[in-house]
């Protein structure tokens, strides 16, 4: 009886807990980041354990804090492969002395103790399941004398998620590798001749080259081999003072209670699970009548905007014709504005054109009238100066001798040269030009004369008088014809 008792006791001090490694769905996130050592980008969901997510080379691991001491168990681990057209890197189940530490090996170091289950998608057709138990040598250089493989088709295909199953019997020295997928069960591996001491269970997984592969766990449970329930996992006790301060009635006594009271808190945690379950699933309904509500306005409100869409193209349409018209017509008034102006500045510039000729006609015909008016003047004077021009030339010299015959006082005929001058410079062409000039000469001359005698002065200022007068009327017919010229 003392024996079955102190069995009983060492049984219970070992920290019995269920489901302290195990979990499934409904996941509760807070336990398991409890219960596991997680590295890398893991998310915990309700529904599963994103292991690693999209993006090239991501990779992650998990290690169980305890090391698990069944003799002979079951481990069951539900997973889903996710990825778009072809799946890459893949992912590794360890039961192992020690916890994994960070390598190349799906996510994990490639030098271990124990048992590595790995699922191999990169590089090949088909996923490949291998089984290689190692003692710690480079698995990557070295291959191992246990290692074992076998096919599993269609794996990233199954929806609702392919079953590994892991089987050890203590007493056999037998590894058994199971895999379920489409909720089919297939042979994988059968070991013999194994010892599998207490182990940490680990799982890693990398999606290598690809980007859109990620792997999820949906659920991990223990069972110990020979009882049809799930048993509680027996965790080796690190730590061995607890045993030293009760006695065995004591430890069995607690340990019972903890029984006792793990099942309530379980039964309390189902009920809880359920009634959440239930407020989910009338959340979700009326979440779905809402969305679906939501759905028609929508609809509605798509139809109302497609309308409104098309009334204000249409609109639109009209207002772009609209202003297309104005803007055309505003173009073609400019265009006939600006053929007017051009027509006008056109018709100013012949009307300009024209104004110049006829003003360039009037100056020929006013200097026709001109030359005909002076040509009448010449031909009414011609006789005239003709006569004059005789009289100057043949008896110039001897009207001037008889002329000069009374004078007594000329010194040096210095008198008669200076009036043979004056003479000279009245020419029928200048005379207006000259009357002045000559006047002043004669005034000057006059005083030269200073002995002339009574009866020969007559004869002195006839002939004197009758140029000047020649050349006043000369004069005065010239300037009237350039007043006529200039009011023309």
């Amino acid at each position: 009886m003392i024996i079955l008792i102190l069995l009983l006791a060492i049984l219970c001090s070992s920290k019995m807990v269920v489901d302290v490694l195990s979990f499934r769905e409904p996941i509760e996130p807070e336990n398991v980041v409890r219960n596991y050592d997680m590295k890398g980008p893991i998310m915990v969901f309700e529904n599963y354990v994103q292991i690693t997510p999209n993006g090239i080379g991501r990779s992650s691991r998990m290690n169980g804090k305890h090391k698990v001491d069944l003799p002979s168990f079951e481990l069951q681990l539900k997973f889903n492969v996710i990825c778009k057209e072809k799946c890459g890197g893949g992912m590794g189940v360890w039961l192992t002395e020690e916890k994994l530490k960070e390598g190349d090996l799906f996510g994990a170091y490639n030098i271990y103790k124990g048992i590595g289950i790995f699922i191999n998608f990169e590089d090949v057709d088909i996923p490949m399941i291998s089984v290689l138990k190692n003692d710690g040598v480079d698995i990557l250089k070295y291959k191992p004398e246990m290692y074992y493989q076998c096919t599993a088709a269609n794996i990233q295909k199954d929806k609702d998620g392919s079953v590994l199953r892991i089987k050890y019997l203590v007493n056999e020295r037998k590894l058994i590798i199971e895999i379920m997928v489409n909720h089919i069960n297939m042979d994988c591996v059968i070991i013999e001749d194994i010892d599998i001491p207490p182990f940490y269970m680990g799982i890693s997984a990398t999606n290598g080259g690809s980007d859109s592969t990620s792997y999820r766990v949906q659920s991990l449970q223990y069972y110990e081999i020979g009882s049809k329930e799930k048993k509680e996992v027996r965790l080796k006790n690190i730590s061995e003072n607890e045993q030293i301060n009760s006695t065995p009635e004591t430890k069995a006594e607690k340990a019972s209670n903890r029984i006792k009271e793990r099942k309530q808190n379980n039964l309390n945690k189902e009920k809880h699970r359920e009634n959440e379950r239930i407020q989910n699933l009338q959340k979700l309904e009326e979440s779905n009548k809402s969305l679906k509500e939501n759905d028609y306005h929508t609809k509605e409100s798509k139809k109302e905007d497609t309308q409104n869409i098309k009334v204000n193209n249409s609109l639109n349409k009209e207002e772009k014709e609209v202003k297309e018209i104005k803007e055309q017509t505003i173009i073609e008034e400019d265009k006939k504005q600006e053929e007017v102006k051009h027509q006008q500045i056109i018709d100013d510039q012949e009307g300009q054109k024209e104004n110049i000729q006829n003003q360039e006609q009037m100056k020929e015909l006013k200097q026709i009238r001109i030359q005909d008016g002076l040509y009448q003047i010449y031909k009414a004077i011609a006789p005239m100066k003709n006569a004059l021009d005789k009289i100057a030339q043949v008896k110039k010299d001897d009207e001037l001798l008889k002329l000069f015959d009374g004078i007594v006082v000329d010194e040096n005929n210095k008198a008669k040269n200076q009036l043979k001058e004056i003479l000279d410079k009245i020419e029928l062409g200048k005379v207006s030009n000259n009357v002045f000039g000559v006047r002043s000469d004669l005034m000057q001359v006059k005083v030269l004369f200073s002995g002339v005698q009574q009866s020969d002065w007559k004869i002195f200022w006839i002939v004197l008088l009758v140029p000047l007068i020649l050349a006043t009327y000369f004069a005065f017919k010239l300037s009237m014809v350039k007043k006529i010229n200039h009011y023309d």
